[in-house]
């Protein structure tokens, strides 16, 4: 009666061990299967903000959420009135003034001087800006 009692408790605890290490399975590839979705869909919409990459590798996409119209004109806006009261400042020093950056200028003063409303002399950091002469001779003084 002990080997039948002793065989019986083994068959339970094998019972018992299988069915708590399936459940360890299931648990653990759920966990897995969770991390590496989120890690897949943190990974596609990281991938779909930096947008497609150059020939050498570089993200074509922004970083920053594109700026409106508005937001330029009202920059250019700004920047126009500055040089105008203070003709001959180099970016760093408009910057500093205004307490703005050079990126955040560098689109507004490009249509700037397409538009031909502001002039600049010099290269590189020696840039220094003024507003355009045609728009001296036709603005009230």
């Amino acid at each position: 009666m002990t080997n039948h009692f002793e065989r019986e408790l083994l068959q339970v605890a094998r019972a018992f061990v299988a069915k708590v290490t399936n459940l360890a399975c299931r648990a653990a590839s759920e966990q897995l299967e969770s991390a590496f979705s989120g890690q897949r869909a943190h990974r596609a919409s990281h991938v779909a903000a930096r947008g497609t990459r150059s020939p050498g590798g570089r993200p074509l996409g922004r970083s920053a959420p594109k700026r409106t119209a508005s937001d330029l004109q009202r920059l250019g806006t700004i920047f126009t009135a500055f040089v105008a009261a203070h003709p001959g400042l180099r970016i760093e020093q408009i910057n500093e003034r205004l307490g703005l950056t050079t990126q955040d200028l560098a689109l507004p003063i490009r249509k700037l001087l397409a538009e031909g409303k502001i002039d600049a002399k010099g290269k590189k950091r020696a840039t220094r800006y003024f507003v355009a002469e045609a728009k001296r001779a036709t603005s009230p003084s």
